[in-house]
């Protein structure tokens, strides 16, 4: 939900006439006397050989096993997707270590989160800054499920202020304008040389 996806097709406008409707169904739905009684109609005026369109999927769109239908204006022939699921988007949540913690170079420190709706993973984990540190394929959840991983700021990192950003890197979480185009969260994390008690 709320990401933006292509619907791609072929059609002979010859044979299925010059205007398509762009339908949103239930996986399991089937074909009515009257057609398909979609569940969406993304676009219901576009040309059938333009090949294809881009579908902003609404937030609102309830979660489920979906199939696209291509379906003639003119004559009834129509084309189905294979079957798909459209997922709430996940939220993100550093919950350790607080907002603007102070980290020491070379330490290693828990950094655990929370997240609600469906996320798919993997994970990644960076200390954005001068010198940091990433690390990929961090499980959505770990053994038990577990959602933290023990992190270490690099011993070469120059002192500073960082943001410590956790993402969700895999095909289905790009998002435009999102953090490194992927879903995410991130704080800020204060690096020292050595913190001084």
């Amino acid at each position: 939900m709320g990401t933006k996806k292509p619907i791609l097709w072929t059609a002979d406008p010859a044979k299925v006439g010059p205007l398509v409707k762009v339908l949103l169904i239930r996986k399991d739905q089937v074909q009515t006397a009257n057609g398909y009684q979609a569940q969406l109609v993304i676009k219901d005026n576009c040309p059938s050989g333009s090949g294809g369109i881009q579908w902003d999927i609404p937030k609102t769109t309830p979660p489920g096993d979906y199939r696209i239908v291509v379906m003639s204006k003119s004559n009834g022939k129509s084309g189905t997707s294979q079957p798909f699921k459209i997922i709430p988007q996940p939220v993100f949540k550093i919950i350790q270590p607080a907002e603007n913690s102070t980290w020491e170079l070379g330490k290693s420190y828990t950094v655990k989160w929370t997240y609600s709706g469906e996320a798919i993973g993997p994970l990644a984990l960076l200390l954005f800054g001068s010198g940091g540190n990433r690390v990929d394929n961090i499980p959505l959840n770990g053994p038990n499920g577990d959602r933290s991983y023990l992190f270490t700021v690099p011993k070469t990192a120059y002192p500073g202020q960082f943001a410590l950003m956790l993402i969700e890197v895999n095909e289905e979480a790009k998002l435009e304008n999102d953090l490194l185009g992927y879903r995410g969260t991130y704080i800020g994390i204060k690096v020292v040389k050595e913190i001084v008690k």
